[in-house]
């Protein structure tokens, strides 16, 4: 998955081995599968899960200030990096961090999910994962097409999220 990709990117590219999540709403089927893919990928990689390293979201602006403030204030030293379930939380600590004196990306990186048009104007513009929504729309015009016109047409269909590389992490 892209969350996936995104986690492995800190930990094989930015070598970080000190990585935070702030998760979204508990019993999202999305947000739950984005943090599977946190925690999946820092066992594989032989980095301990620390529950003070996980702060539980929203995917709203409540929820990401009440995660900054865990992460400032919170018994660890800040992190070397923060994922955050959406873009909204992302920005939102990204804010917050900076407003406090924290640099983005030279003191912590900082990613989020959806790729937003305020993730990408954002100073500094997050990393993100894009899902393409323009793209998934157009091919499931394709498929309704072809089952109207009698074709089977497989019954799971699936074009993945990418990563969007950005200034918070600094690539």
């Amino acid at each position: 998955t892209a969350m996936r990709n995104l986690v492995e990117h800190f930990v094989h590219e930015h070598k970080a081995t000190d990585i935070h999540f702030v998760k979204g709403v508990d019993g999202n089927e999305d947000a739950e599968a984005r943090f599977r893919a946190y925690e999946d990928v820092l066992r594989e990689n032989n980095i301990p899960i620390i529950p003070e390293r996980i702060s539980n979201g929203d995917f709203y602006i409540t929820g990401a200030e009440k995660a900054a403030d865990e992460i400032m204030n919170g018994v660890l030293p800040m992190p070397q990096a923060i994922v955050c379930a959406n873009d909204v939380t992302a920005i939102t600590i990204s804010d917050i961090l900076m407003k406090n004196g924290y640099r983005i990306p030279e003191d912590v990186m900082i990613s989020g999910y959806d790729y937003s048009v305020e993730a990408q104007n954002h100073t500094p513009a997050i990393t993100s994962v894009c899902s393409r929504f323009r793209e998934i729309g157009s091919y499931a015009c394709e498929m309704l097409l072809k089952v109207l016109d009698g074709e089977d047409i497989p019954k799971d269909n699936y074009l993945p999220d990418e990563v969007v590389f950005d200034e918070s992490c600094g690539c």
